[in-house]
């Protein structure tokens, strides 16, 4: 996991991780909202703090951010029905 303490250290290694890894675009944004995540959820355990902490490391329009939102307004949509 890359930095968990230090967030400037966090996007620089997952920024370069991702381009390597991924490529550019899309993939590489999955592999930062990811990367991003795992590294926080070293000393934050709120999922939705998680996902947040995620998606400040990638562009609010790019397609991953799109598809996370979507799920999170489907799984919200889900929770209301249940209660």
């Amino acid at each position: 996991m890359y930095c968990a303490w230090s967030t400037s250290n966090r996007r620089t290694l997952c920024i370069e991780d991702g381009s390597i890894d991924h490529g550019d675009g899309e993939g590489m944004y999955a592999e930062i909202f990811v990367a991003t995540m795992e590294s926080a959820a070293f000393l934050e355990n709120d999922i939705y703090k998680l996902i947040d902490i995620g998606f400040s490391y990638i562009p609010t329009d790019c397609k991953i951010a799109q598809a996370v939102h979507s799920a999170m307004v489907r799984l919200s949509k889900a929770e209301f029905r249940q209660k």
